[in-house]
């Protein structure tokens, strides 16, 4: 049922209907609630958590949207103990997405920094399309700044 709710919440989205889309996530995060009760950290409160965030991004209550990416950020590291993993990069980077919109760089730039770290530990030093995205990801942030000599150096 939840898989269910998230994926006509993440349809609705797609068509730019927010506002149903989040009423889908809401009733998503509801039935996880009732089922493993407030609080509990199951994949399924970090999954829907970022699918709102990245809803709220699109629509502008971006306080609401990096609530939802700090509070899926949270369960992924309970659900890892504390490792980072490709889902917490995925949420730094869509995080670096929601504060470049506000247009605060600074912050874009410390999550798209550990989103870098994180890809770059992961692939054991090996380049790979998830290290190439963050470092596409940080260069941009710094030419939107202004900064670029540092945007060539990490596209170099």
């Amino acid at each position: 049922m939840v898989s269910f709710l998230t994926a006509l919440g993440g349809i609705y989205k797609n068509k730019r209907l927010h506002l149903l889309a989040e009423a889908y996530y809401m009733k998503a995060m509801a039935f996880i609630d009732e089922l493993y009760g407030e609080n509990a950290a199951v994949q399924a409160v970090a999954i829907t958590s970022y699918n709102m965030g990245n809803n709220y991004t699109d629509i502008k209550p971006h306080e609401k949207a990096q609530d939802c990416f700090y509070h899926a950020l949270d369960v992924h590291k309970q659900l890892s103990n504390g490792e980072d993993n490709e889902e917490v990069a995925k949420t730094h980077t869509n995080l670096g997405f929601c504060y470049r919109r506000q247009s605060n760089y600074t912050k874009a730039g410390e999550c798209y920094s550990h989103a870098l770290d994180i890809h770059r530990k992961l692939s054991d030093g090996m380049d790979n399309v998830q290290v190439a995205s963050a470092l596409y990801n940080s260069g941009n942030n710094f030419l939107r700044i202004g900064n670029l000599r540092r945007a060539v150096e990490v596209y170099s």
